[in-house]
């Protein structure tokens, strides 16, 4: 009997260190997409903003708009695909798996094409009416055209996550989407055609991923029969609808400050902030890389009934996306207005009051965003809705309070304590439903390893840069903060027994060689 016992458990083994790579392998993919399309996009709003404050400001109030109803006519199908396709392609049903696929792609056709029609007749209304600038109605007219192109697409590419080919995946979405974007901006705006030229530019890279993900499909689907469930369409769209609420809810936190401020201030206020938020933004790419690699692993703890284990994943995870993102916080609340002002332009340098209220936020929310997956792992999906809408209709009442009055300020404000209220939220309903609070011993020197760079910064390294031209005092102040970082994270002894282990799993299933490394943390270990 143990000679058996043993096989098992080496097969067990096997099993595991496959699943783990198979997800290592797909969180490194989601990665790399990640960091291009990021900057990629990051350098498409750098480009398309030096057409001026105003025209950027329009740009970004036609995006704003379009991208509130995009997800409307999905109805949150594309998660349906994703949960029922994936589960009728272990069963090797793919019949069915084609039929599901063909009925999410029919509702979304009809809803998105006419969505289409009412967004097309309606730009002049919404244009006057709302934001009083009759030059928004083109640009609405023009983004209009990508509404049935982003529904089907969105539905292509869930199929492509559910049959686990993360890699074209990334292609069609991440890069293809980016690197269109940017070429077709370029060309447009050098033959002069403005903010109509970097309006056909963002259809044009919605477009393209449609195609990519739909060739990638008839690729890959072993079968081109279709069985059509009545059933089974039944069940997807009863699951898929509640999360299609929960994606229109986190498009109102996104888009409403944007909205508002074309509404109440002007669209030059618009454009500025809009230099700011994506800015903030880019401390989302961490921990989305963390989150894509640990999260499907929880899940297969949770599973297993492995409670000391799933604290200790959960504990590790969480650390991480705040020790990261904690010299990303600090070069973008130091020195904000460097970087909106050497990366958008001299007038965008006024938003960097806006930019230091929403990275806050953004620190804040990442950090507690954990909580929020955990509740999707242990089957609570409901709670995040809740919270959701609960953030929501916070965003929306703030901004329309704060906005008319304190104006780009107002809206940083509003967002940033919506976010931070979906954070509470998530970590308060966690704890309840499981008792794991974590919170790392550690996590306070993180804290307060930036707090010291904070200060030192104010009261030594500014002063001593501030004779430099604003290229080098951005370069100097970002090294300075990035080593001072890394050098006190080492003599605090930040790190712990359980992030080493972590990374010798993590070289066991990726085989990427990290020994001298991990043997050079050990060091560091506190004990």
């Amino acid at each position: 009997m143990p000679k058996y016992r043993n096989i098992d458990k080496k097969g067990q083994r096997k099993e595991k260190s496959e699943r783990y790579r198979t997800i290592a392998k797909g969180a490194a993919y989601v990665l790399i997409g990640m960091v291009i399309s990021k900057f990629l996009t990051y350098l498409y709003r750098m480009i398309t903003a030096h057409l001026g404050t105003e025209s950027y400001g329009l740009l970004s109030l036609g995006i704003a708009v379009i991208g509130v109803v995009s997800f409307v006519p999905l109805l949150g199908l594309d998660n349906g695909v994703l949960r029922y396709a994936a589960y009728y392609r272990q069963l090797k049903k793919f019949n069915v798996v084609n039929g599901i696929i063909r009925y999410c792609i029919r509702i979304s056709a009809v809803l998105s094409c006419l969505l289409f029609v009412i967004m097309f007749f309606a730009a002049e209304y919404i244009s006057v009416k709302f934001f009083n600038n009759s030059e928004l109605t083109n640009i609405i007219r023009i983004f209009s055209v990508s509404l049935p192109f982003f529904a089907l697409g969105s539905i292509y590419l869930a199929a492509l996550r559910a049959f686990e080919r993360i890699d074209y995946w990334v292609y069609a979405k991440n890069i293809s989407e980016s690197v269109v974007k940017i070429l077709a901006t370029v060309v447009l705006l050098a033959l002069g055609f403005g903010i109509i030229g970097a309006s056909i530019a963002y259809v044009l890279a919605i477009i393209v991923p449609f195609i990519l993900a739909y060739f990638y499909i008839k690729k890959i689907l072993p079968s081109r029969k279709s069985s059509q469930d009545a059933s089974v369409n039944k069940e997807v769209s009863i699951y898929s609808f509640p999360l299609m609420l929960n994606v229109l809810f986190a498009q109102v936190i996104v888009w409403t400050d944007v909205i508002m401020l074309g509404y109440y201030k002007s669209a030059s206020d618009a454009g500025i902030y809009n230099a700011a938020l994506p800015t903030a933004t880019l401390m989302s790419i961490i921990p989305g890389a963390l989150l894509g690699l640990f999260i499907p692993v929880m899940t297969g703890i949770y599973a297993a009934k492995n409670i000391a284990e799933f604290k200790k994943t959960f504990s590790v995870t969480t650390k991480w996306i705040l020790m990261f993102n904690m010299p990303i916080f600090l070069v973008l609340f130091l020195l904000g207005k460097e970087i909106l002002t050497v990366f958008f332009g001299n007038e965008y340098g006024i938003g960097f009051a806006a930019l230091n209220i929403l990275v806050v936020g953004y620190l804040i929310y990442q950090a507690l965003n954990p909580a929020s997956e955990i509740l999707n792992v242990i089957k609570k999906p409901k709670l995040v809705m809740l919270n959701t809408f609960i953030a929501a209709i916070l965003n929306v009442i703030l901004n329309a309070l704060l906005i008319p009055k304190y104006g780009m300020i107002g809206g940083a404000v509003a967002t940033s304590s919506s976010m931070v209220l979906f954070g509470i939220l998530a970590a308060a309903e966690m704890y309840y439903h499981t008792k794991i609070i974590g919170i790392m011993p550690n996590m306070v020197k993180l804290l307060f390893a930036g707090t010291l760079i904070f200060l030192a910064y104010e009261f030594f390294i500014s002063g001593y840069i501030a004779t430099y031209n604003i290229y080098l005092r951005l370069i100097a102040g970002s090294c300075s903060i990035v080593v001072l970082y890394a050098a006190l994270l080492l003599l605090m002894k930040c790190f712990e027994k359980e992030e080493v282990e972590v990374l010798k799993e993590a070289e066991a299933i990726t085989g990427i060689k990290i020994t001298l490394f991990r043997n050079f943390l050990k060091r560091f270990v506190d004990r």
